[in-house]
């Protein structure tokens, strides 16, 4: 009863379960670094994990904070795809509050689904060998399995679990080892580091393996490669055992059993490592600590004393931590930004003009982390109604055979800003008035997918341009061509009109009509027919057109008459 007391008026907090590390290096010695991310839950109060960067030396930097759908995330672990895989590393958080276990792009670092099951889970950790993820109900015996795919992004429940863990009394973190079908158990409450195998469809403890630290395990990581089990314990502002909660980094190897320890600057929370170096990772209580309190440290413990590497300050009250078995290489994500023939909005073009087409690429995307594109290729399929290019940026080298421009990009750096090439062609006579040029550029790697995009231009309709140019007096009804009616005060005139087409189309049947005049003037006539024009051509007017001016109200010489042109496309 004291028990379920605590549980029901403590301040209730989820701890860590850290996925275990496949190391490159083997032995008891710290091994060289390679690059990788540190995921930690920062604040258990909030929404949002961060992603931190582990340098050469084992020292970490902050590199950004994503938000999640859980509140109150508690563990964290990570999946790692296999090598030469194209799937994306994911990672998987549980929370006090919030049901089931969360699924995050580890590239993208979107949401990517939650699995069925209850809030209050704890302890998370992945079976890579066989795709399964854990997760224990917190300061209880109760297991939850999921099967993982990859390919769905799907975390199905396996059959028979819950499963009950049945020496356990309260446990919190958990982890697991594939070499050994391990599962260990940090179970607080039993005051034990408990380690499983699943033997005929049961968890069985294997005693010859569980140990008692100096404290009251809270959260567990093993490294599998120096085959050392880390735990440590909390008790600040959480559900958990009287008695937990102690500043000490508990190291039991388990080839000795013995235990060695070290200090931490307040009580540990969660607990994972790196087994490429053999660097052990702690978030650490703020409650103990006054001013800017410590929320994560970095560990090396093959040396005599240890050595604290690494103090560091996160956002709040951390919880889980979890450095993934092998670094998550995001996948490449090459693609073209933009391909433009630089023909303004609602343009064409002739034969014998040039287009200047631009292509941008890059391996870049806003939100994403983007991996290594190796071998990749820029091609420019270039359209038949163009010409061989006279002009080529970037490289890129021109094939007569298969009328195609090729970038041979190389290997593409992770997040690379790529670059604009320029290419210029010039319009054939094979380009089909009305119709449209289409260009295609597809950039490929080893790592991606052939991304296509394609362009059109649109290649002109030939359209007349008729304009009057030149006005005469028609003497066919006057000698004159005009009169006055009667002197000074009405002018009288009969006009033929000259029209010329600056345009590349031929006008047919062209007729012409006067739409306004100046207010002093009256039109008696203003119609014409001036016959077929063709493109580059002019004409006469066949008749006359006929107007009156009152000259008592002359008008500004900014004044005249407005025509509109009738004709056909075609004879």
């Amino acid at each position: 009863m004291e028990k379920m007391k605590n549980e029901k008026e403590g301040i209730q907090r989820s701890i860590t379960v850290v996925v275990v590390v496949l190391a490159i290096l083997a032995g008891a010695m710290v091994g060289a670094a390679s690059a990788k991310t540190l995921y930690l839950v920062a604040d258990h109060h909030t929404g949002q994990f961060d992603a931190w960067n582990i340098n050469p030396d084992g020292t970490t930097n902050y590199l950004n904070t994503y938000n999640i759908h859980h509140s109150d995330p508690a563990g964290i672990a990570c999946w790692v795809p296999p090598k030469g895989s194209s799937y994306h590393g994911y990672i998987f958080i549980t929370s006090e509050f919030s049901s089931g276990v969360e699924v995050v792009d580890a590239s993208t670092f979107k949401y990517v689904t939650t699995s069925s099951g209850p809030s209050n889970l704890a302890g998370v950790a992945v079976d890579h060998d066989n795709d399964i993820v854990y997760a224990l109900y917190r300061g209880g015996n109760s297991l939850y399995a999921y099967d993982w795919d990859p390919a769905t992004k799907s975390l199905t429940p396996r059959p028979g679990y819950p499963k009950t863990l049945t020496t356990t009394v309260g446990g919190y973190g958990i982890a697991y080892n594939e070499e050994t079908d391990t599962l260990w158990v940090a179970d607080g409450w039993g005051n034990k580091a408990r380690a499983y195998n699943l033997i005929g469809g049961t968890w069985t403890e294997d005693t010859s393996k569980s140990f008692t630290p100096s404290h009251k395990p809270i959260d567990i990581v093993v490294d599998r490669q120096r085959n050392i089990v880390y735990t440590v314990s909390m008790s600040a502002g959480a559900a958990t055992p009287w008695g937990a909660g102690s500043t000490i980094l508990s190291k039991y190897d388990l080839s000795t059993n013995t235990e060695t320890t070290g200090t931490l600057t307040d009580q540990g929370v969660g607990v994972t490592v790196d087994e490429v170096t053999g660097y052990v990772y702690v978030t650490i209580s703020p409650y103990g600590q006054i001013g800017s309190p410590v929320g994560l440290e970095v560990w090396d413990t093959s040396i005599s004393p240890w050595s604290r590497i690494q103090t560091a300050g996160v956002s709040g009250s951390p919880a889980g931590v979890c450095v993934p078995k092998e670094e998550i290489v995001p996948p490449a994500c090459l693609h073209i930004d933009s391909l433009d023939d630089g023909v303004a909005a609602g343009g064409c073009v002739d034969p014998n003009d040039t287009i200047t087409y631009q292509v941008s690429w890059s391996n870049q995307m806003a939100g994403k982390t983007c991996g290594t594109a190796h071998n990749a290729t820029l091609v420019a399929d270039l359209a038949s109604e163009v010409g061989t290019p006279s002009s080529i940026t970037g490289g890129g080298t021109y094939d007569a055979g298969t009328h195609t421009i090729t970038w041979n990009l190389g290997d593409v750096p992770a997040d690379d800003p790529g670059d604009t090439y320029q290419f210029v062609v010039s319009v054939t006579t094979a380009a089909t008035p009305g119709s449209k040029i289409t260009t295609f550029c597809t950039i490929d790697s080893d790592d991606t997918k052939p991304q296509t995009r394609s362009v059109q231009t649109d290649v002109c309709v030939p359209t007349p341009k008729l304009c009057p140019d030149e006005y005469r007096w028609n003497t066919s009804i006057n000698p004159k061509g005009y009169e006055w009616d009667p002197f000074p005060t009405l002018f009288r005139a009969w006009n033929d009109v000259h029209f010329v087409n600056n345009g590349t189309g031929d006008a047919y049947n062209v007729i012409a009509t006067i739409t306004c005049a100046p207010v002093n003037v009256n039109i008696i006539d203003g119609n014409v027919m001036l016959g077929d024009i063709p493109a580059g051509g002019s004409a006469w007017s066949k008749d006359f057109f006929l107007l009156e001016v009152d000259m008592t109200n002359p008008q500004g010489p900014d004044k005249g008459i407005c025509w509109r042109v009738e004709y056909d496309d075609a004879a």
